[in-house]
């Protein structure tokens, strides 16, 4: 049973699924073979499907007591009874989607000449659509898809005009909303993972989307702006782009709404990785935002990395006090497997930050050293405080440490790039005669001209403290 597809789709039902899909297989109206209700109680009962030792024979002697295994027996009914759970995995996803399923009972009606019951519903759907807060791209393609249907009926009938203007209108803003968003979600996809895509007609795409009509529509104005921010877009841009997505926040549904806070927020994300630091406030703003619309929690818990990422940015602007109730106010949302580590982290870089050394320190030891970015920005941490108490052999030995962690760990690409700048020019700094002035000038010079520093910053500050 271990790799078959009935055990991981039953696995992969929720308790509520579980005992809704008991009711669907005792209904006699989907299913009338008692067999398949037997399995279905046998395999769903006493959390049995959990355990990898479940054999197809344990399964038939359940069932079939005093009778010679029968291999193809089993597996037939395994069979049925997946094509089974296939049918109600699709009524279930059929009675959340209200497009579809107004759909395909306009269409019941229309094949059975059910004209006074086809004309109720189909006014009454054109009213639910108008009267919808949601009008994203799936909106208009429902809308579009009954407009299609009732032309099919008005061309049937000789006696009924029909408006082509509303089913146009549908079906133009359907294809912009959902041409511009699946180019917006490759051109996010593009910069992570250094993908190259082709994006047929969407030139003219932006070109028709740009006319103020279409500007109107959430769905298209929010892709399209988001476009222009990602091609290098005029600060106009972007606050048009945070004011549309907000304020049109339910014109999209909660799970498009929150992919595009995510593509807005990991642009930010990039920018400041390209040490654009005039990206920071804003996307600690953004994040902000997030928190208070709960966009941030992920099945009810913070990623550790985006609560790092706040911290970070929050003490990048100074923001000590909000950093500081931060911490502490989302502390319990963070994974037990990483809280501690994670919020010893974190209180570290605040207490750094308020030059609270010893305790900065003292944090660092319950961080987990075998963790890529939790090591290096401990190590980071530790290397700016010997630096600022001048104890030079002892971060003469983090210098050292964080090179061969660096080696050890085979890191390359931006980071190893990023992290052996920091290793040497914090080097070049406990080495340098605050004297002469000539060297103080060209490391000054050096420093500002690196792309790639994300601590040129403070480099640049302790070159001034020297």
């Amino acid at each position: 049973m271990k790799k078959t597809l009935i055990r991981e789709g039953l696995l992969g039902l929720s308790k509520k699924d579980k005992q809704s899909f008991l009711k669907f297989i005792h209904s006699p109206y989907f299913n009338t073979r008692e067999d398949l209700t037997k399995i279905a109680v046998f395999l769903l009962s006493d959390s049995r499907l959990e355990s990898e030792e479940l054999t197809k024979k344990d399964v038939f002697d359940a069932l079939f007591d005093g009778l010679p295994y029968d291999d193809q027996k089993i597996r037939l009914l395994l069979s049925y009874l997946q094509k089974k759970l296939e049918t109600f995995l699709t009524i279930e996803e059929l009675q959340k989607n209200d497009g579809e399923t107004s759909w395909w009972m306009l269409r019941a009606m229309q094949q059975r000449n059910l004209q006074r019951n086809y004309t109720k519903k189909i006014n009454y759907f054109r009213r639910h659509f108008d009267q919808r807060a949601r009008q994203d791209w799936s909106h208009y393609y429902e809308k579009y898809r009954v407009e299609l249907m009732n032309l099919d009926v008005s061309t049937a009938s000789a006696k009924k005009s029909f408006n082509y203007e509303v089913l146009t209108e549908s079906l133009d803003r359907f294809y912009l909303s959902a041409k511009l968003r699946h180019a917006c979600t490759a051109i996010s996809y593009q910069i992570v993972f250094d993908q190259n895509y082709r994006f047929p007609l969407l030139d003219d795409v932006l070109e028709v989307a740009a006319q103020e009509k279409f500007l109107k529509v959430p769905a298209i104005s929010i892709y399209y702006l988001f476009i222009k921010v990602m091609n290098g877009g005029e600060e106009v841009d972007f606050v048009k782009l945070k004011e549309t997505l907000f304020k049109q926040q339910y014109a999209l549904s909660s799970q498009e709404f929150h992919e595009v806070y995510t593509m807005v927020l990991n642009f930010y994300i990039q920018k400041i990785n390209q040490n654009k630091l005039e990206f920071v406030p804003e996307a600690l703003s953004f994040y902000k935002k997030g928190l208070d619309l709960g966009l941030l929690l992920e099945n009810g818990y913070f990623q550790r990395f985006k609560y790092s990422n706040i911290v970070a940015m929050g003490l990048q602007v100074g923001e000590t006090e909000w950093v500081a109730n931060f911490i502490e106010e989302y502390r319990m949302l963070l994974r037990q497997s990483v809280r501690v580590e994670t919020y010893s982290l974190n209180k570290a870089r605040l207490a750094y930050q308020l030059k609270e050394y010893d305790k900065a320190l003292k944090l660092l030891t319950k961080v987990n050293y075998d963790e890529l970015f939790y090591a290096i920005t401990a190590r980071i941490i530790k290397i700016k405080i010997y630096l600022e108490k001048g104890e030079l052999e002892l971060l003469d030995y983090q210098l050292r440490s964080l090179k061969f962690f660096l080696k050890r760990k085979k890191v390359v690409g931006y980071h190893s790039k990023n992290w052996g700048k920091i290793i040497d020019y914090t080097r070049k700094l406990a080495e340098l005669n605050p004297y002469d002035k000539e060297k103080r000038t060209k490391l000054r010079e050096e420093i500002v001209a690196e792309d790639i520093l994300t601590e040129k910053a403070w480099l640049l500050e302790q070159l001034d403290n020297l």
